[in-house]
C-alpha cells in the first residue's frame, strides 16, 4: 500500500509543465558508468531539491527552467510530502533523493531515468536528460517511455 501511495505522489513530481526545453546539439556519448551515475545524481538533486521546496536548486538540474519554476517547485514539492502519512515523509524523502534508486536509460548523448516503475499496466513517468558539454541536465519532466 506504501508503495502505490508512493508512486501516486511522485506523479506530480515528473508532471511540472513548461519545464523543459528546446533540442540541444547532438554528441557522441559513450554508455559509460560514470554517465550513469552522472544521470542518477542530477535526477536525484532534482528530485531531492523538489520535496524538499528548494525550488532554486531544483531548477538548477534543468537545462532551461521557465520563468515560474522556482516559485512553483517551491510551493508544490513540500505539499506532496505533507500529504504523506507523517511516518513516511522521512522515507519518503530519503528515497527520492538516492541516486541509487534512480534507474537510468542511456542512448549517446540522451538519456531517461526515474525512480520506480509504473503501477500495473501503466508505463513509468521519467525524465529526460541531455549531455551539455560535461554534464547531463534534466531537459524535459513528465515523459514516458
Amino acid at each position: 500500500m506504501a508503495h502505490v501511495r508512493l508512486r501516486l505522489l511522485l506523479l506530480p513530481i515528473l508532471i511540472l509543465a513548461g519545464c523543459g526545453g528546446d533540442e540541444a546539439p547532438k554528441q557522441a556519448v559513450t554508455d559509460t558508468a560514470a554517465d550513469r551515475r552522472a544521470v542518477a545524481e542530477r535526477t536525484a538533486a532534482y528530485l531531492g531539491a523538489y520535496v524538499a521546496g528548494d525550488g532554486e536548486q531544483a531548477c538548477a538540474q534543468l537545462r532551461k527552467a521557465p520563468a515560474q519554476c522556482v516559485a512553483t517547485l517551491s510551493a508544490v514539492g513540500p505539499e506532496i510530502v505533507r500529504r504523506l502519512p507523517p511516518e513516511q515523509r522521512r522515507a519518503f524523502r530519503l528515497a527520492v533523493s538516492d541516486p541509487a534508486a534512480v534507474q537510468v536509460e542511456l542512448a549517446g548523448d540522451r538519456a531517461t531515468a526515474g525512480l520506480a516503475p509504473a503501477a500495473e499496466g501503466r508505463q513509468p513517468m521519467r525524465v529526460a536528460l541531455v549531455r551539455t558539454g560535461d554534464r547531463w541536465l534534466i531537459e524535459k519532466l513528465g515523459v514516458r517511455k
